[in-house]
């Protein structure tokens, strides 16, 4: 079970809403300019366990369940790396993988 604190931004990418978690280090707005699409709700998270809170900085709120559905979806399907910049910063902290040899 994943439970990272982070916050996350809800956007939207077209039609339809993505979520995007990132490191709670990091302002919602400074989030927000970068990924340069429209904001339709920010707050915190814990894993996929709980969402609420709001940001300061953008003067938005969390939606609470219904962010948190978003943000459990996107933790939950393969294209996760796209929008998990807590998993993508992880990831760059870990050792490179062992080379694999076949016979």
């Amino acid at each position: 079970m994943d439970t990272t604190r982070a916050k996350y931004l809800i956007v939207l990418v077209g039609h339809r809403e993505q979520a995007v978690r990132f490191p709670t280090s990091t302002p919602h707005a400074e989030m927000a300019k970068l990924l340069g699409l429209p904001v339709v709700s920010a707050g915190f998270c814990l894993g996929n366990d709980w969402a609420g809170g709001a940001s300061d900085t953008l003067k938005l709120s969390s939606r609470g369940e219904q962010d948190r559905k978003l943000i459990a979806s996107m933790l939950a399907t393969p294209a996760r790396e796209t929008w998990d910049v807590v998993t993508l910063l992880q990831e760059q902290e870990q050792p490179p993988a062992t080379e694999i040899s076949f016979p």
